[in-house]
């Protein structure tokens, strides 16, 4: 088998397809060769381009986070009976110069709502 040397000038936008068109030059000087090496020469020029697309990119090296967008039922809750107890307070809290103080009083004594 006879291997030529190919000048190998890559340049410009379509590296790719170039490749692709040196590689096929290749196999058509290799036709005079064995069948078994086409064909794994065929399956391996066939691969290439669905090996080179399962690579992880930075695009999906990314992790995906899926939430379904589900309505929670909302809780109705029971009204709570609160039950008060009215409560005589006889006095009151006066602020004093030096601080406060529990007056105990009769006439402003007032009742306030307690809960029970």
């Amino acid at each position: 088998m006879q291997q030529t040397k190919l000048p190998v000038k890559l340049t410009g936008k379509n590296i790719c397809s170039q490749i692709i068109d040196k590689c096929c030059i290749k196999l058509k000087k290799l036709i005079d060769g064995d069948l078994n090496m086409k064909r794994i020469l065929l399956a391996t020029l066939l691969a290439l381009p669905f090996a080179i697309s399962s690579l992880p990119s930075q695009a999906s090296a990314a992790e995906i986070i899926v939430r379904p967008n589900v309505h929670r039922a909302a809780f109705v809750r029971r009204p709570v009976v609160v039950r008060y107890q009215r409560k005589l307070i006889p006095a009151h809290w006066e602020t004093v110069r030096r601080g406060n103080r529990w007056v105990k009083v009769r006439v402003p004594a007032r009742y306030v709502n307690v809960r029970v």
